[in-house]
């Protein structure tokens, strides 16, 4: 009884996480041919926090965080797998929501304190890759 006291406190404790960069994200995929597909990564960016992989407008000089893969998993129910495809930086642009008169901090000399960004990464990702090929299960 003890422990289950202990574990039900432990999960629903307050817990201070901060994660004030990142607004949200999407994650598409587009099949090609056979066994392949290229895989978007879509992060919407507060311009006002620090950058994704040292890119981004606003002043902020810090790096927060590095996207440089995507890791696929697979499991026969006894073994795992798991390997990553390297993504691809393919835009970066200013989404910000504002009206024509206002610059966003995502740009040089900005006159409102708001701004986002959207960062999109891709990778072609071979589902019969030789390290998970077998593991994935897909029809």
């Amino acid at each position: 009884m003890l422990r289950l006291i202990l574990i039900w406190l432990l999960l629903f404790s307050g817990f201070n996480t901060l994660a004030s960069h990142v607004l949200g994200g999407e994650l598409n995929y587009k099949h090609i041919k056979d066994n392949q597909y290229k895989v978007t990564l879509s992060i919407y960016r507060d311009c006002n926090g620090c950058k994704l992989n040292g890119t981004g407008g606003g002043n902020s000089n810090e790096n927060c965080s590095e996207i440089d893969y995507i890791f696929v998993k697979g499991s026969d129910n006894t073994f795992s797998k798991e390997t990553k495809f390297a993504l691809t930086r393919e835009s970066v642009k200013d989404i910000s929501p504002l009206c024509r008169s206002k610059i966003s901090t995502c740009n040089v000399n900005p006159n409102t304190a708001h701004g986002v960004e959207l960062h999109q990464f891709t990778s072609i990702i071979d589902l019969d890759n030789s390290k998970i090929k077998g593991f994935c299960k897909y029809k």
